[in-house]
């Protein structure tokens, strides 16, 4: 997953990774209880979904999870079909709860937030995983400024918390 706080993006304005359009495959079915910890506006970068029914269509018709065809979707394949007047940008008052499948509709997470987001994110992923690309996957390594803040460095060194 990338920083996706346009400060610390090394690519702002290009969404990418958790950024495009996805349906999580990994666990079926998975569903999030998001909370919004602080205000929240399209300048926090949002989750951003499609309903359900609206998202199955999509996922038909752009022949989604069938071999060949990759995980991440852009905009343009998505509004080529659903309208862009369908997407639902989660934005609230502190404390909004949503609970979404987030393996039944497709999303995508902050893009470009020009504030930073809070919110809690509760998961229900079953026992059986499908998903094993944590095996191969490089982890992204984030870059570390003398200006960030103690926690964000504590976060990004984690041998700094060693004894």
């Amino acid at each position: 997953m990338r920083d996706s706080n346009s400060a610390f993006d090394d690519q702002p304005g290009k969404p990418h990774d958790s950024q495009l359009y996805h349906i999580d495959y990994y666990s079926l079915p998975n569903v999030y209880v998001l909370v919004l910890l602080e205000d929240t506006t399209p300048e926090h970068g949002p989750w951003t979904f499609l309903p359900r029914s609206l998202s199955q269509t999509v996922k038909d018709k752009l022949g989604y999870w069938k071999q060949g065809r990759g995980y991440r979707v852009s905009d343009d394949e998505v509004y080529s079909i659903a309208d862009p007047k369908e997407v639902i940008e989660f934005c609230g008052p502190r404390g909004t709860v949503l609970f979404i499948e987030s393996s039944g509709c497709i999303h995508f997470g902050s893009r470009n937030s020009i504030k930073p987001r809070f919110q809690l994110m509760l998961g229900y992923t079953g026992a059986c995983r499908t998903d094993f690309s944590e095996t191969f996957m490089q982890p992204k390594v984030y870059p570390i400024r003398a200006s960030d803040s103690r926690l964000r460095k504590m976060v990004l060194q984690k041998n700094l918390l060693e004894f």
